[in-house]
């Protein structure tokens, strides 16, 4: 799924110069947002804190814990929509 696909992102800028992967912009710089995702949760959740919430197990499940000094992520608002953005510093290990 999409978690999959978000890790392989961080994988390769792990593995190569960085970079910085925005979860909520499309390829063509279209700015999406995450609102649809905010949608789809149970209405008790607070959407920024559950996203994060998900993004660091999935950062745990597919890397485990090492890693966490080589990212920093961070919700941004653009054009009046939420997007994810994750700093990623390559892994020297």
């Amino acid at each position: 799924g999409i978690k999959a696909i978000i890790a392989k992102a961080i994988c390769a800028f792990l593995n190569t110069r960085g970079g910085v992967l925005f979860v909520g912009i499309k390829d063509n710089g279209e700015i999406q947002g995450l609102e649809y995702d905010f949608s789809l949760l149970p209405k008790d959740k607070k959407p920024h804190d559950f996203f994060r919430l998900e993004f660091d197990q999935m950062i745990t499940h597919f890397f485990g814990r090492s890693i966490y000094s080589n990212i920093v992520p961070k919700t941004l608002n653009i054009e009046e929509k939420s997007v994810f953005a994750v700093s990623v510093w390559p892994y020297k290990r």
